[in-house]
């Protein structure tokens, strides 16, 4: 299970990405989740961040 910290640098990762030019990086986000670990309240968190900042 990821940590809130780890939450927080895989959203940054995925803003930035969308940023230099991955505009299709919103399909991605639930693999680059599991891949992370991020599950359950995590998971909930990071979207929340995720489309609070789009």
């Amino acid at each position: 299970m990821a940590t809130r910290h780890q939450v927080r640098e895989s959203i940054v990762g995925l803003l930035y990405a969308e940023d230099i030019g991955n505009s299709g990086i919103d399909k991605f986000v639930d693999e680059i989740f599991e891949e992370k670990k991020i599950r359950n309240r995590q998971k909930d968190f990071a979207l929340k961040l995720y489309k609070g900042v789009e």
